[in-house]
């Protein structure tokens, strides 16, 4: 056996590996094919038989790998979507943003708020005043909210491309 052994080990190294020749001197070499010729009864031809735990059906594997594969891609595909939807829901629900920048009327609040407390104003002047800082305040809020809605549709955005990846 050790002259086979030496015989098996040159035909390895000096067969070319397109060769059929390689691909039986490769099984032929491997652990698993020399521990069933210990174990397995010859069958006349130096082949050993395979025992049931040797048996490996390829057909069976990869058919298994593409089920995995095509439920791994639904799956992906059912959670892009979900959050497309949720994108879009996202922008229809978008609020409206005030016409005036941000700094605009934080000047116009001030603005107001000075002339309110500087002048003395009759009492309907000076509620009428209070609404209008309530309104300009109620607009900087809504610049807020519009600057939140962004941030929610930019995360979303990069959720489904790290989906995609």
């Amino acid at each position: 056996t050790d002259s086979a052994s030496t015989h098996r080990c040159y035909l390895r190294y000096h067969t070319p590996r397109t060769s059929p020749l390689f691909a039986s001197i490769e099984s032929s070499t491997s652990p698993r094919y020399l521990a069933t010729m210990n174990s397995s009864p010859d069958l006349g031809i130096g082949l050993p038989t395979p025992t049931p735990t040797d048996t490996f059906d390829l057909g069976n594997k990869l058919t298994q790998r593409l089920q995995d594969h095509i439920a791994d891609r639904a799956r992906t595909q059912h959670r892009i979507d979900l959050a497309t939807t949720q994108l879009q829901n996202l922008f229809k629900s978008a609020p409206k943003r005030p016409r005036d920048s941000k700094i605009a009327l934080r000047e116009k609040v001030r603005k107001l708020e000075r002339d309110r407390t500087s002048r003395s104003l009759p009492l309907s002047q000076e509620k009428a005043l209070i609404r209008q800082i309530d309104g300009v305040q109620k607009q900087i809020r809504m610049h807020d909210d519009v600057e939140r809605h962004q941030e929610l549709i930019r995360r979303k955005k990069a959720e489904i491309e790290s989906v995609k990846d």
